[in-house]
């Protein structure tokens, strides 16, 4: 009985020390606040209950208590090409890299590969006269690991970037 009464009491107490803030739709925190950071307001919570739901509105999403900036939310609209228009292979790769675009004579592109740690191994810029034109990028001389290929380009009057995950092998 003595062991069951000390942690009863302790959770008596600790309910009416603590103060919970209650937030619309049912979301119940066990504290938070709000903050000024050269002129922008931040509200932060910890120890939410699970009912929450994400929201967003001005370039902010709300979610889990924590404020996340809104991707694309400024600049031209960017879209991905499918795999029809543009093929990246083999995967995991050897000697070479290939980029087959199926694209509209004079688009453009500008690929770029990265390492793991987001340096710039190698970068092209490609203006493509029929459209097909077959791409390669040697990687005989890069080390085993992951590496990141974004081809950006436009077409069809439309900006697209593209994002490949190439798995280096010797």
């Amino acid at each position: 009985m003595k062991k069951l009464c000390l942690p009863a009491i302790l959770l008596f107490l600790a309910t009416f020390y603590c103060s919970a803030q209650v937030k619309n739709n049912g979301i119940i925190n066990a504290t938070g606040g709000q903050m000024v950071i050269s002129g922008n307001t931040y509200e932060f919570s910890i120890g939410e209950a699970t009912m929450i739901n994400t929201a967003g509105s001005s370039g902010l999403v709300v979610t889990q208590g924590l404020l996340q900036p809104m991707s694309g939310t400024s600049g031209t609209k960017q879209f991905a090409l499918s795999d029809y228009e543009l093929q990246v292979y083999p995967n995991p790769a050897r000697e070479m890299i290939y980029v087959r675009p199926n694209l509209q004579g004079n688009d453009e592109m500008l690929m770029t590969l990265y390492d793991i740690n987001g340096q710039r191994i190698y970068q092209s810029n490609v203006v493509l006269s029929s459209g097909n034109e077959l791409q390669s990028i040697g990687c005989f001389d890069l080390a085993s690991g992951i590496y990141f290929l974004e081809i950006r380009g436009k077409h069809q009057q439309r900006n697209f970037t593209n994002t490949f995950k190439i798995i280096k092998i010797n």
